[in-house]
């Protein structure tokens, strides 16, 4: 539970020159998220010139490792301040408070003073709430689920005994999410749907939804582009290739996705498969022998996927019909979207559904079943589905909003509450 060693968090969040905003995470640094969804729009604050710095708690062992060895690489690719600290599991009775006092603690040591903070997730919101009193700073809720349904999904099948546990825990996850709700002076979701589930009470006016974006500098499509990396992995002219872009996460239905793409392998000789994942070896298990050499299969660079979404003809995003998915904004979606690419999805997320059918590059399953892929899409028609989802998905969204969600004006009272409750 030892800190990071004190560095320059404490001078960045001092200056009264411009608007100091710390971005608050309680998950470590997670591959791949972190970066589109957090680092990505403090650069885009540090840029317009406010003073940045992103803490993290690394709430159990696997991810204080994975966040102590991408620290300094990702400090030192988006020259930003970020700093990770060892904090208390989840899964540890009242951790939320115990995690409050030791944020008090680390505030204290750093002499933390900002306008800002934005707190990823209700968790982190409600680890931060009893600090506004003293702090004075404006508490931003980012919202990005449905945490409740996650945690009840998750033990579904679960004995009895577990199944009550994971109900009481779910009881704790609704006092987060009040705990924020009260104390926050703006909420940000993801999706329509999230701000009907979770922000009841809040006006329109300390509201903003806006959706996973995607970095337009990283992802859009390029005939080019598209050209030379088919090259490079020995696409012919001829080859269909499906992509996917993603783990092996349980929500990522990857049985149903290599189910439909080994059946399109096996009824046309020019479908070729690429996966991109962090977990290379967990799919090249799964692939039958005869069809190994159709498949390529990689681990990537943040920075490096948009290549592989060009070199692509249709992705594969399947989601299965529940709570967390409905009021889900999957950012895979708005990176595919913006490479131009056609997206092989049900209608299990709200958002999907609304925004593919505005863009225009949403395919059923039911074209895959029969191993039979749809008609290419011409390079023409990529480009105009790619500038429809920049309207969408592009991050001019967030610099749009940036006035109205990080004004430093005095916050408002909020209701911080008990720090043990």
């Amino acid at each position: 539970m030892t800190p990071a060693p004190r560095s320059s968090a404490s001078a960045s969040m001092q200056t009264t020159e411009s608007p100091a905003v710390m971005y608050l995470l309680s998950e470590g640094l997670p591959p791949t998220v972190v970066e589109s969804q957090v680092l990505n729009y403090a650069a885009r604050l540090r840029d317009r010139g406010f003073h940045v710095t992103i803490w993290s708690l690394a709430l159990n062992a696997s991810q204080w490792a994975l966040a102590e060895e991408r620290a300094g690489e990702l400090r030192k690719r988006y020259e930003l301040d970020i700093q990770v600290f060892r904090g208390i599991p989840q899964r540890v009775p009242f951790s939320r408070a115990l995690n409050s006092l030791l944020l008090r603690a680390l505030f204290r040591r750093h002499a933390v003073k900002c306008d800002v903070i934005s707190a990823r997730t209700d968790y982190a919101a409600a680890m931060v709430a009893p600090l506004k009193s003293r702090y004075r700073f404006r508490l931003i809720w980012d919202a990005r689920g449905d945490t409740e349904s996650e945690l009840l999904m998750k033990y579904v099948t679960s004995g009895h005994l577990v199944r009550t546990v994971a109900r009481l825990k779910a009881f704790s996850i609704r006092r987060w999410i009040s705990r924020a709700r009260k104390s926050c002076d703006h909420a940000l979701f993801v999706s329509q749907s999230l701000r009907e589930l979770q922000g009841r009470g809040l006006d329109d006016t300390h509201c903003t939804v806006i959706p996973c974006l995607a970095s337009t500098e990283q992802f859009f499509f390029n005939e080019g582009l598209r050209t030379q990396e088919r090259e490079r992995l020995r696409f012919l002219p001829t080859d269909r290739v499906l992509v996917y872009c993603g783990s092996t996460a349980p929500w990522q239905c990857v049985p149903e996705t290599l189910e439909l793409i080994i059946n399109a392998l096996r009824v046309s000789a020019h479908s070729r498969a690429l996966i991109i994942t962090p977990d290379p070896s967990a799919f090249e298990s799964l692939i039958p022998d005869g069809l190994r050499e159709r498949f390529h299969i990689e681990t990537r660079a943040f920075s490096e996927v948009n290549a592989a979404l060009n070199a692509a003809d249709l992705a594969l995003m399947i989601r299965q019909p529940n709570p967390v998915n409905r009021v889900a904004s999957p950012v895979k979606f708005a990176e595919y979207a913006l490479a131009g690419l056609p997206v092989l999805t049900g209608n299990a997320v709200e958002q999907v559904t609304e925004f593919g059918g505005i863009i225009g590059n949403i395919q059923p399953p039911e074209a895959l079943t029969e191993g039979r892929c749809p008609p290419p899409v011409s390079s023409e028609s990529r480009a105009a589905m790619a500038d429809r989802a920049r309207q969408l998905y592009g991050n001019h969204q967030f610099d749009a909003a940036v006035s109205r969600i990080f004004s430093y004006a005095p916050p408002s009272s909020g209701q911080p509450g008990n720090e043990y409750e």
